[in-house]
């Protein structure tokens, strides 16, 4: 009868004695238990500590993993090596397991179970700390030896490999800082009896880590590294694609048409066989397994002797048609040195038929730069920009740039000029990996800064260049996995505008649209705006000379009330009742307010109902509480608001916020470009979408120059003629040549004495979400040169039912003023 054993699957220690078992070769007849199992009285009978793995062999009974493993070596092993028989062989093997149930796995409790039981949403900084600790330990129990004990594999390794591979989830071991328990944990998964013990349920704690995302969160996030294999003449390309697989590709790179085909286009009769045939993949894999690439050596559209032009281009065009024809999503090709007219011409008119995306092959930095023998000066941003200028920057019209040598890297300016690009692919040769000193392949920290940089980009990774002899390239892809843990950046704030990248939105209109629900909840979620509110609230109450009469505060634009309970928040604690009003218009948010007034806030506050502008109240506020401000500042008509609020406020009464400002930068993105064109509704024209704001999170974006300052509002605004119209002219210096799309709007707020709110990236106010930038595009992109100014004017402007903006280029090039008298945008009063 085989052995029974009571246990979860997704527990590390009961996944360690499944692992000894196949190694074993022993069967098991297992039972998997429940929480109310775990709680009930039936197990009391077996364990009196409430604990599994629980094995049962006939009469006898035994818990804990460590134990549970050494009776089965002990009992059903054919030989000793699990668990040695020799006294200090086996000394060593317990060592191992005292270190895994003393240290490892506590931390390892420690860690996860707060977040797997809802206690908190993330893994702690400490406990962080604490397991790169224990790491340090494991790597260090690994030196001159194959396995944790020695040259052969114990139940200790078993034991910890289970453990590992749940840390490894969630926190990603790294294999330049522990390169000996990096390899030892790649060797255990390896393992056929680990693979049958462990493969299925880890694929299942897999996909229980991914549905806990967001507030059960316990995986520490990483990035997806998509990556290709270039390979320039395979024999199979079936074969080519499977191994590829095996060594973790996603994607290979190879020539859409083999070069062994002889193509004389200019003939009487071309040649009907040009390639291999369609049938050696399905459409489904040539279409997501297979960037194609022009055999562009002999290639010369733009060459000034007619017939090499007129070859090269029926080539060219023959190449581009037999890609489409396989349904190839993209395909790569250098972009030569000199005039590139023609060979524009070619793929952009490829590109107005539907074509599949073309990707430009560049240096990020040419050899020019650096290289004697180099005798062709070139600037490649240059060349690219030339060369998209003439395709109209078109979307599908990509860049796969070449990772440099690390002695010629682009400057921090240049890199950042790229990350506004539309980069499609970074290219590494194998040449610029290196082997430290436990011959792991690494790339200099210089590489992995530059990988950094594009990190929130949705770029692929293509390994360029032959593996050393005798080994493979799995080495390669794991490590770019690697860096998609190490460098990626996750935290609340990546979390909260995860889907939001460079996605149009437009500006809110709170007068006469009523926000929904969804919307107050996203900006609730803001804690770091609540508790600088907050701050503000107290020190303002704290300013306020005592007195027998309560303090009034009034909120106006409650929402469903988070400025509200900051308010009693702030009262509470320097235990000072004051008279508290909520201000709203919004019948559904009063709905809201009314329930919490009533079963939260026990009548502490009493709740008006109407718009701010026209209501009265029975007595003025010493302190004005309102969150009406938008991307620009003023752009959800705070200064029409307040300035009809302020009448509630005492001659010495104290708003908050006491000021904001707005700020312009200029910006390059023809990615924003390109979203603007591609979403025009049909009833609009171009001309009505570019001058159109746009909220927008900005990731594919370079910023020119640094935000300066437009206007600024300040409350309470006591001047007997109010006049909220305001004009700018701003200039800024362009550092390096660069393509001008528009100009970004940020805003920073004063809430009260020191206490601010920001989001412009001088002064940004860390881990704050509410507010994304505003964009003022141009009509067309400019070109601007190092050291050009860039001029710009612009207007705040109203009438009697609306507010709007107005814009224009002065220098490097005047342009026409963008929505005059708001004929395309406007912000509606009533």
């Amino acid at each position: 009868m085989a052995p029974k054993v009571y246990l979860k699957f997704m527990s590390p220690p009961c996944r360690a004695v499944l692992t000894v078992a196949r190694a074993l070769q022993l069967e098991l007849e297992i039972v998997e238990v429940d929480d109310e199992f775990m709680q009930g009285p039936d197990i009391l009978k077996l364990n009196p500590q409430h604990t599994i793995p629980i094995l049962e062999d006939d009469d006898f009974i035994v818990w804990e993993s460590h134990a549970i493993n050494a009776y089965l070596v002990t009992t059903y092993g054919s030989d000793d090596s699990l668990y040695p028989a020799d006294p200090k062989q086996r000394a060593v093997v317990d060592q191992r397991l005292h270190f895994e149930s003393g240290v490892l796995f506590p931390r390892f409790v420690d860690a996860f179970v707060p977040v797997l039981r809802g206690l908190t949403t993330q893994i702690t900084d400490k406990c962080f700390e604490k397991i790169d600790e224990a790491c340090g330990f494991l790597d260090s129990f690994l030196e001159d030896r194959t396995w944790l004990c020695g040259d052969e594999i114990t139940i200790a390794d078993a034991s910890i490999l289970c453990t590992m591979t749940a840390i490894e989830m969630a926190i990603p071991i790294d294999p330049e800082k522990f390169p000996r328990l990096a390899d030892w944990l790649q060797r255990g998964k390896e393992l056929e009896f680990f693979k049958e013990a462990n493969d299925e349920i880890l694929e299942k704690m897999a996909a229980y880590g991914f549905t806990m995302q967001g507030e059960n969160c316990y995986t520490q996030k990483k990035k997806r590294m998509s990556c290709g294999l270039e390979v320039e003449c395979p024999k199979c390309i079936r074969s080519a694609v499977h191994d590829a697989a095996n060594d973790g590709f996603h994607f290979l790179v190879t020539y859409t048409i083999h070069p062994q085909y002889a193509r004389d286009l200019t003939g009487d009769n071309p040649p009907s066989l040009i390639s291999r045939t369609d049938r050696l993949l399905p459409s489904a894999d040539w279409s997501r397994l297979i960037v194609g690439k022009v055999n562009d050596d002999a290639l010369d559209v733009d060459s000034e002797i007619p017939h090499i032009a007129e070859k090269s281009k029926a080539l060219l065009e023959q190449e581009l048609g037999f890609g489409a024809h396989l349904g190839l999503p993209a395909t790569l090709m250098k972009l030569p040195l000199g005039k590139n007219a023609n060979l524009a011409a070619i793929l952009y008119n490829k590109l107005q038929t539907g074509a599949h995306q073309i990707w430009v092959y560049l240096h990020m930095v040419h050899p020019s730069r650096y290289s004697p023998i180099c005798l062709d000066e070139d600037d490649t941003w240059e060349r690219w920009n030339n060369f998209r200028t003439y395709c109209c920057y078109d979307r599908r019209l990509g860049l796969a740039l070449n990772l440099p040598d690390v002695n010629h890297l682009p400057t921090e300016l240049e890199i950042d000029r790229w990350v506004g690009e539309p980069i499609k692919a970074l290219i590494i040769h194998t040449s610029q990996f290196l082997k430290n000193q436990h011959e792991q392949f690494v790339l200099a920290k210089p590489h992995q800064d530059i990988i950094r940089k594009f990190m929130n980009l949705d770029v692929q990774y293509v390994i360029r260049g032959p593996h050393p002899r005798g080994s493979d390239y799995k080495k390669y892809t794991a490590y770019i996995n690697f860096l998609g843990k190490k460098l990626f950046e996750s935290n609340v704030t990546t979390e909260y505008i995860q889907g939001c990248e460079d996605y149009l939105q437009s500006p809110l209109q709170p007068l006469t649209e009523n926000l929904e629900s969804m919307i107050y909840e996203v900006f609730e979620k803001d804690q770091i705006k609540y508790i600088e509110y907050q701050r503000a609230i107290h020190l303002a109450l704290t300013d306020l000379p005592m007195s027998d009469e309560l303090p009034v505060v009034i909120v106006v634009g409650a929402g469903r009330g988070p400025l509200v309970q900051a308010a009693l928040n702030a009262s509470y604690l320097l235990n000072r009742p004051i008279k508290l009003y909520a201000l709203e218009k919004n019948p559904y948010a009063i709905n809201t307010l009314e329930d919490r007034v009533l079963n939260e806030w026990q009548g502490k506050v009493t709740l008006v109902k109407g718009d701010m502008r026209y209501m009265e109240l029975p007595e003025k506020a010493d302190i004005l509480v309102s969150e009406l401000l938008g991307s620009f500042g003023d752009n959800e008509l705070s200064p029409e608001c307040l300035d009809g609020a302020q009448r509630f406020l005492k001659p010495k009464g104290i708003s908050i916020p006491a000021s904001y400002t707005s700020y312009l930068a200029p910006l390059q993105s023809t990615k924003i470009y390109n979203e603007i064109l591609s979403n025009r509704p049909h009833e609009k024209s171009i001309q009505n979408i570019f001058e159109t704001p746009y909220i927008v999170h900005l990731v594919n974006y370079y910023q020119i120059a640094t935000s300066q300052e437009v206007y600024t509002f300040n409350h309470p605004n006591w001047n007997k003629r109010i006049d909220n119209d305001r004009f700018a002219r701003l200039e800024f210096s362009a550092s390096q040549n660069c393509l001008l799309t528009g100009f970004i709007g940020y805003f920073e707020t004063v809430l009260y004495k020191n206490v601010m709110l920001s989001i412009n990236p001088q002064t940004y106010s860390e881990g704050m979400v509410s507010w994304f930038p505003i964009i003022f595009s141009l009509l067309e992109p400019v070109y601007v040169k190092e050291g050009d100014k860039i001029q710009v004017c612009f207007w705040r402007m109203h009438s009697e039912d609306k507010v709007w903006y107005e814009w224009c280029l002065e220098s490097p090039v005047r342009t026409a003023i963008m929505n005059p008298s708001g004929r395309s945008f406007f912000i509606k009063t009533h």
